[in-house]
C-alpha cells in the first residue's frame, strides 16, 4: 500500500486556478454572473483586494470572531457577511462546475498507470476531476472511497481518496434533512458525514443513483468546502479544533482517523 500526497497543484493541468490568485479569478467570474455579481461586488468594497482564496477565507473568519460580542451593528453586519460567505462558497463551486468539463489527462494517467489497489490518495484540491478518473479506472468507489460509507451506492473501493480541503459535490444537511415541526436530534447538527446530489454522482459516472442523506435539494446547507488555514492559538474557539498541533476532531466527527 502506498500513499500519495496531491498538494493544490496537482488540478493545474485540468484549468483550475492556483491558491495564490484563486480569490481574483473568483471575482472576475462572479461579476460575470448575475446570480453572483452583487456578492463579489459586496466583498470589493467590504475587504482589500486579496487574491490568495485562503488569506480571503482567513480574513472573513477573524472579521467574524471579532464581531461575535460586538454590538447589535456588529452582530447584524456578522450575520451578513456569514450570508455572503455561503455566497462566496457557492459562487467558487459553480464556477468548479464549469472547469470540471475539461480533460483531466494528468489524472487520468495517474489513475490507468500508477495507483493501485490499496492505495490512499490524500489531496487538498477541492474539485472532482480525479475522482472521476480514478473511478473511470476502476480504482474507486464514491460507496466508501471518501472514508465514510454511503448506503445503496457501489462500495468496496480498492483506493481511498482522503479530501482534507472538502469538495465541491460535498453538501451539509442540516439536523438530518428537516426543515419544519418539532423534532429531537442527537449528534452534530450536520450530521455524520457529507451528502452528495443525484447530479454530482452522475458527474463521477454513476447514472441513476442517488444519496439516501439527500432526499430533497431545500434540505442541504453549505457545500463542504474548507479553503482556509488553520493557525494555532490561545482562543477558545482554536483549542476546540487544535490539540497538541493537530486536528482533534470535525463537524462530522473522528471518523475519518487511521483511515489510511
Amino acid at each position: 500500500m502506498k500513499t500519495y500526497v496531491l498538494g493544490a497543484g496537482a488540478s493545474l493541468h485540468v484549468g483550475y486556478p492556483l491558491t495564490d490568485d484563486m480569490a481574483t479569478s473568483l471575482f472576475l467570474w462572479m461579476q460575470g454572473q448575475d446570480a453572483y455579481r452583487d456578492t463579489a461586488d459586496w466583498f470589493r468594497v467590504e475587504f482589500p483586494p486579496i487574491g490568495n482564496i485562503e488569506d480571503l477565507f482567513f480574513g472573513i473568519q477573524i472579521v467574524m470572531d471579532d464581531l461575535e460580542n460586538g454590538t447589535l451593528d456588529q452582530k447584524c453586519l456578522r450575520a451578513i457577511m456569514m450570508n455572503k460567505r455561503r455566497e462566496l462558497i457557492d459562487g467558487l463551486r459553480a464556477w468548479f462546475s464549469e472547469i470540471r468539463n475539461a480533460e483531466a489527462t494528468a489524472y487520468r494517467q495517474f489513475a490507468t498507470g500508477i495507483v493501485e489497489p490499496g492505495d490512499c490518495i490524500i489531496t487538498f484540491n477541492y474539485d472532482v476531476s480525479l475522482d472521476r478518473e480514478l473511478h473511470r479506472a476502476g480504482k474507486w468507489e464514491v460507496g466508501d472511497g471518501y472514508g465514510f460509507v454511503i448506503d445503496r451506492l457501489s462500495a468496496n473501493s480498492p483506493t481511498t481518496l482522503l479530501k482534507l480541503h472538502g469538495s465541491t459535490n460535498w453538501l451539509a444537511i442540516l439536523f438530518g434533512g428537516a426543515t419544519s415541526g418539532f423534532f429531537q436530534f442527537q449528534g452534530s447538527s450536520l450530521g455524520e458525514r457529507p451528502a452528495i446530489g443525484s447530479a454530482e454522482i452522475g458527474f463521477l459516472g454513476y447514472e441513476g443513483l442517488s444519496d439516501p442523506l439527500f432526499p430533497r435539494p431545500s434540505a442541504a446547507v453549505s457545500p463542504m468546502i474548507l479553503p482556509c488555514r488553520l493557525v494555532v492559538s490561545n482562543s477558545s474557539s482554536t483549542r476546540a479544533l487544535v490539540g497538541n498541533g493537530r486536528v482533534s476532531g470535525t463537524a462530522f466527527g473522528n471518523r475519518h482517523d487511521n483511515t489510511c
